[in-house]
């Protein structure tokens, strides 16, 4: 297993550092769309302070500076589709906003396994993972022309199992 070490970011280094990695797109687009996503996914969220890190493999990462930990609502599947979103517009983040993505519908992110992630729904016989993974193709690719939907309906054959 390969751990990856974080590495606070100076104060000096708080800008270069995310341009390196995203250019433009970190305080026009990115940045914005994780304060948006952190207000979306904790109603505790009302904004403040974000520490940033240089990761071990290249990567970086961002928490708001807080003692108090938020709650989490993991349960609103409808939320997810900002996430792929932001996948398409953003592909060099596309594969941690997928992991993001699912680790939230499958309540690992919560702590609590969604029973229905493993079981096959009623009339579709789709596990939560396998609608998750048929919905995000739907919402990540530009050229789809298909049927328009909401990630809502991921689990909603999944939720009848549960």
């Amino acid at each position: 297993m390969t751990c990856t070490c974080c590495q606070p970011l100076s104060d000096d280094q708080r800008i270069a550092y995310p341009a390196a990695l995203f250019g433009a797109a970190f305080p026009f687009g990115v940045e914005p769309a994780i304060f948006t996503f952190a207000q979306e996914l904790s109603s505790d969220y009302t904004g403040g302070y974000w520490e940033f890190y240089a990761l071990s493999n290249g990567g970086f990462y961002m928490a708001p500076k807080t003692d108090e930990p938020f709650k989490v609502a993991c349960q609103n599947e409808h939320r997810i589709a900002p996430i792929a979103r932001e996948a398409r517009l953003h592909p060099e983040m596309a594969a941690e906003l997928h992991e993001l993505a699912k680790s939230w519908s499958s309540g690992e992110l919560a702590g609590v396994p969604c029973k229905a992630w493993t079981t096959p729904g009623a009339t579709s016989g789709l596990t939560g993972e396998q609608a998750f993974e048929k919905e995000w193709r739907r919402f990540v690719h530009t050229r789809y022309h298909g049927r328009s939907a909401t990630l809502a309906t991921i689990f909603h054959d999944a939720k009848l199992a549960a």
